[in-house]
């Protein structure tokens, strides 16, 4: 056993040593040489309220506004699409029904704002509710893989995609007001597309707004065609209204995918009030329609007439107007 002066005397010793150690060392602090970088943390909706994604369990694919102006979409499916997380499937140009896990229409929940666009009523079988929604008003898009029916409800059975549109943002310095522009012409469709967004921020009050006009033309596709398939893809037909009778007219660019090409229209406004500190109140508006919208692979099909010659199955197949209004 240690008795009390010998362990008296280590504790003296090892203080003085102490003492002796830091009156030798140099006064001047060392400089950390690594860098330090600071993230800004990720934030998801993924339980119908604002969460860290390190507290989720479940894959979660986020896309961000600025994920928005890199890739340049023509529509909110292309967006979903080009992240090579969610399948579409395309039946026409004015197309894009996503497919999560099997699962589409019916069965995969989309919600913008916190209000759902579609549910389990709807078709089992592919639906474009997801173009109505305009690509350049999101500040997120987030795709919540499996099933995601204890938040959502059964419409959620199969993911869930939310979106999220951009906030007005209070100014504490007085009045400010800054617009932005956007024009976009694509040459595979022609497409030509404008949109204005405003801002008007004030320090209790604020705006938002954006307005997109979107005008899709004929798609046009490649000139080679396959070997194996040479009519593949090919428009070497389509069908006018003479003197009140379908003629099957014969096409002069078969690459031009007559009759595939429609018009859309999406409008936004969102104000918000500042009650106090703690509360703020919030109006949210969305417009969106379109033209008839062709289904394209409709509109190429042959049946054989009793004299065996071939004659086009329809002469139009279209849906929409497609409108969403939600206030």
């Amino acid at each position: 056993m240690i008795s009390t002066q010998k362990l008296l005397a280590t504790l003296v010793w090892g203080c003085w040593a102490s003492v002796a150690l830091c009156a030798n060392q140099d006064s001047t602090t060392v400089k950390d040489t690594l860098p330090t970088r600071y993230a800004r943390p990720i934030v998801i909706s993924a339980s119908r309220w604002e969460e860290g994604q390190e507290t989720v369990s479940r894959q979660i694919t986020r896309l961000t506004s600025r994920d928005v102006a890199i890739r340049n979409p023509g529509t909110a499916a292309d967006l979903l699409e080009g992240s090579g997380e969610v399948a579409m499937q395309r039946s026409q140009a004015g197309g894009g029904s996503p497919r999560i896990r099997g699962f589409a229409a019916n069965s995969v929940l989309m919600v913008v704002d916190g209000i759902r666009i579609n549910n389990a009523i709807y078709r089992s079988g592919n639906l474009q509710n997801l173009i109505q929604i305009d690509a350049n008003s999101l500040e997120s898009a987030e795709v919540l893989f499996g099933p995601g029916s204890v938040q959502y409800g059964s419409d959620a059975l199969g993911g869930v995609m939310v979106f999220r549109t951009k906030e007005p943002v209070f100014n504490q310095d007085g009045f400010d007001a800054h617009a932005f522009t956007l024009t976009r012409y694509a040459s595979a469709a022609s497409e030509l597309t404008g949109n204005l967004e405003l801002y008007l921020s004030g320090e209790r009050l604020a705006s938002y707004t954006s307005i997109t006009a979107t005008r899709f033309d004929d798609l046009r596709s490649g000139a080679v065609f396959p070997t194996a398939s040479p009519t593949f893809g090919r428009r070497d037909w389509y069908v006018e209204r003479i003197n009140g009778r379908d003629s099957m007219i014969s096409n002069p660019h078969p690459q031009i995918q007559r009759f595939s090409g429609y018009d859309q229209l999406n409008a936004q406004q969102k104000l918000r009030l500042k009650v106090d500190n703690a509360w703020t109140a919030e109006l949210n508006a969305i417009f969106t329609t379109s033209s008839d919208i062709p289904r394209y692979d409709r509109l190429y099909e042959l049946r054989t007439r009793s004299d065996g010659t071939m004659q086009p199955r329809q002469s139009e197949w279209y849906y929409g107007p497609q409108r969403w209004v939600l206030s």
